[in-house]
């Protein structure tokens, strides 16, 4: 889970602070604290006219929907977030998609980035880990399939490889006789 999510908290108590009619240098010490726990924003930035296009917004975050289901996918870095539909509903508000401008209004952008992930285009009939490829949607079999994680590949590096040398050739030997 990215870190920004645990800092929620911090960010309200941050607002209130700053909202506060507390003195710039009583608050000071607060605000280092608040601003060394949250780190630099790591929510994806979406501009005045994403967050107006449903169309942009599913296709920045690279969000899914699992046919017949309510899960829903989010990229998050290499791998693929499920969150509930609540849970989808939260981190888009979160992000200022269909943000309420008075209370009452119905959030029309949000309810249309999640009818548009539940058309064919968005949606996949399989979503899990998958060896040998990397996070994604792929077509297997003619369903789409969403591959949630990659392989974790080891870097090479040099270095003396005898033992796995001495081994392979052993093999190769051996089919040879």
């Amino acid at each position: 889970m990215p870190k920004w999510q645990h800092n929620l908290h911090w960010e309200n108590l941050l607002q209130k602070l700053i909202e506060s009619s507390v003195p710039f240098d009583e608050a000071e010490p607060a605000l280092e604290v608040a601003v060394e726990v949250l780190g630099p924003d790591e929510r994806p930035a979406l501009t005045p006219e994403e967050l107006e296009n449903p169309e942009k917004i599913i296709q920045k975050l690279d969000l899914h929907w699992l046919h017949g289901s309510e899960k829903f996918f989010r990229r998050d870095g290499d791998k693929y977030i499920q969150l509930t539909i609540a849970g989808f509903r939260r981190f888009l508000v979160n992000l200022g998609v269909g943000k309420k401008t008075q209370p009452g209004d119905f959030n029309a952008v949000l309810e249309k980035v999640i009818t548009r992930l539940e058309s064919r285009h968005y949606a996949v009939e399989w979503a899990g880990n998958l060896a040998g490829h990397s996070a994604g949607v792929r077509e297997v079999s003619g369903k789409r399939i969403l591959v949630r994680q990659g392989p974790d590949l080891i870097a090479p590096k040099k270095g003396d490889w005898g033992t796995i040398r001495r081994k392979l050739d052993g093999r190769s030997n051996a089919v040879d006789t």
